[in-house]
């Protein structure tokens, strides 16, 4: 087949005359360092897309060994900081509370403060848009982490996360995000006053379903 001939094959290809659709003419022209982004950009067309990695995330939820989640109680925090000291020294090697993966927000001129960080979300949307699947969940402990070695500091994860948990590291080049600590949380075990515990995930809510049912009927006699 001569050049003219294999360029007209690929423009009807192209236009869906041979059974093979548009997508092979599109993967015919493009080249090895392309196909990340074009990979990528299939799956960022619509964020309520199926994962895909579905099984692997739903497997995770029947086998996991640790189904813990972290419970915030913004009643008990104090804005102490010690919670964003102890995550940056674990995860940085210092006590800097802008290196810490989870951030204490004040609010009404520090009368109330809430801590704040990644919920490791079951559809999560970070993972899903990396274009070099450099966020993995971890089977054991539920969590979404980076592998350092993967990531090019695209930042594309930091938009796609829509509560602001993902963050870019100027300092490695790299972005950073909660991992839970490999399933022993620093910043749960430094808050002084329980604002921040390690719970059975199944439970998170239990208190305040507690507490309000306690409100709306009394506590029995």
């Amino acid at each position: 087949m001569g050049d003219s001939d294999a360029r007209t094959r690929r423009l009807l290809v192209g236009r869906g005359r041979t059974g093979k659709g548009s997508n092979a003419f599109r993967e015919s022209l493009e080249t090895p360092q392309q196909a990340p982004y074009a990979q990528f950009k299939k799956i960022i067309k619509s964020p309520f897309a199926p994962a895909r990695d579905a099984g692997a995330v739903m497997e995770v939820g029947k086998t996991s060994l640790m189904n813990k989640a972290l419970l915030i109680d913004p009643a008990k925090c104090t804005s102490c900081l010690q919670c964003e000291m102890a995550c940056s020294f674990e995860n940085e090697g210092v006590f800097n509370p802008a290196k810490s993966r989870i951030k204490i927000f004040e609010f009404e001129h520090g009368a109330r403060a809430i801590p704040y960080t990644c919920t490791q979300c079951a559809e999560a949307w970070c993972l899903h848009a990396c274009p070099v699947e450099a966020l993995t969940r971890n089977p054991k402990t539920n969590a979404v982490e980076v592998s350092n070695d993967v990531c090019v500091g695209c930042k594309v994860c930091t938009i796609a996360c829509p509560f602001g948990t993902v963050n870019y590291n100027p300092s490695s080049g790299k972005v950073i995000k909660c991992d839970l600590c490999g399933g022993d949380p620093a910043c749960a075990k430094a808050c002084p006053t329980d604002a921040i515990t390690y719970v059975e995930d199944s439970w998170t809510g239990y208190d305040r379903m507690q507490a309000s049912a306690v409100a709306g009927h009394g506590r029995p006699a």
